[in-house]
């Protein structure tokens, strides 16, 4: 039972009840009955959701999709698509430890251990040379 619909599913018949207190023969209109028909088709759909196995997911695009590992619930393809479509390199090493490790181990170890594209940041990304913060020269 998918337990997060029967709000919605309580709201749709509590909607379609008022229909009953308001409908009388002889005041019927056509479009009392489009309306009723289109409460129904609502609440038909809210039931079978709300009859339908549990999602795994808290996500509404996802509701079946993997979980994230560590937590409640998190939906680990939402999570996945905005990290592989826009990288942080604020949270990357910081470039200067992935070139010295470059250096020291190559550039298989470093992809290894940093991943492809702190690797090639560090190879492509032309070095700084460090300044003194608080040094004025003349």
């Amino acid at each position: 039972m998918n337990r997060t619909v029967i709000r919605d599913l309580a709201a749709a018949l509590q909607a379609l009840g008022e229909h009953g207190e308001r409908l009388t023969p002889t005041e019927a209109t056509p479009e009392q009955l489009r309306e009723i028909g289109e409460d129904m088709a609502r609440v038909r759909r809210l039931f079978a959701e709300a009859d339908a196995d549990a999602p795994t997911t808290r996500c509404r695009r996802h509701p079946h999709g993997p979980v994230e590992p560590g937590t409640e619930g998190g939906c680990l393809l939402c999570r996945i698509r905005p990290a592989a479509r826009h990288p942080r390199p604020a949270e990357a090493a910081p470039l200067h430890e992935v070139r010295e490790f470059i250096a020291q181990h190559g550039e298989a170890a470093a992809t290894r251990r940093y991943g492809g594209p702190a690797t090639a940041r560090a190879l492509n990304t032309p070095a700084r040379p460090h300044r003194n913060r608080g040094a004025h020269t003349a």
